[in-house]
């Protein structure tokens, strides 16, 4: 048992979130667990958490200089499935153990995405507005009928939370097709998803070819063959809602992030 308990920093993302569990987690080990707002710089990083064991991290970075100054860190916990604000090749170099949460949040992204899906499929956001102007419209608005079933939807990556979206949306009765150079065709069979080129898939994004070249951009271009460019594309978390504005009625994109 260490003289001093062991000092654990969890540094707030953007948003602040109540860490009491990781206190009650460590209630068998002889650690004290502070809690810190976004840190935005190496400096404050380095500033607030000289004596860290442990650095728990959403957003703030924690790059070598802040691991190079931190003597005594241990392990850094990142509260996400990725590792993008951790040099982890600094951290293996430096002999720190840099950790992940691989299933946070994937059935609440899944349900998000669903929840577009089926605000977009029907109308929701136009037809809020036309109440709120006090306009009533006796249909969904636009050339579609709003049914799902017997439509394809497009999934681009079949990780955890691909496959959690693509179990939702064929309960719709809806035709799945993805493509995922990295997932086996077991997966693939297990999900009733069939597999597909990424060409293939932006071809099934009818009556949309510009919103298919926004969503694949040069779909046929050899880059679509780079690993690096696919995973890329697959680990998008956000996308520009104005882009999708101007979709053409009759096309849907979503972005079901890692």
């Amino acid at each position: 048992m260490p003289a001093q308990p062991y000092q654990v920093y969890v540094v707030q993302g953007r948003a602040n979130r109540d860490f009491a569990d990781c206190q009650a987690a460590l209630a068998e080990v002889p650690a004290r667990v502070t809690s810190l707002p976004f840190l935005g710089t190496e400096d404050e990083m380095i500033a607030r958490t000289r004596d860290a064991d442990a650095l728990v991290t959403s957003s703030s970075p924690v790059t070598r200089g802040v691991m190079g100054a931190l003597e005594g860190l241990k392990v850094v916990a990142r509260t996400g499935v990725g590792y993008d604000v951790i040099d982890v090749r600094a951290a293996t170099e430096l002999g720190v153990v840099v950790v992940n949460i691989p299933d946070i949040w994937v059935r609440e992204v899944a349900n998000h995405a669903l929840a577009l899906l089926l605000a977009w499929n029907r109308k929701i956001i136009t037809l809020d507005r036309q109440v709120h102007a006090g306009v009533w419209s006796a249909g969904v608005p636009g050339e579609r009928t709003g049914a799902l079933h017997g439509e394809t939807v497009g999934i681009v990556g079949l990780g955890n939370i691909g496959s959690a979206f693509a179990r939702r949306v064929a309960a719709f009765e809806t035709k799945v097709i993805a493509h995922d150079p990295y997932v086996d065709d077991a997966r693939f069979a297990a999900l009733g998803v069939e597999r597909v080129s990424l060409e293939a898939l932006a071809e099934n994004l009818r009556s949309l070819p510009d919103a298919s070249a926004r969503l694949i951009p040069d779909v046929r271009a050899a880059a679509l063959t780079d690993p690096a460019f696919v995973a890329a594309v697959q680990q998008r978390t956000q996308d520009d809602l104005k882009r999708i504005a101007d979709e053409r009625a009759g096309a849907g994109r979503l972005n079901l992030g890692r």
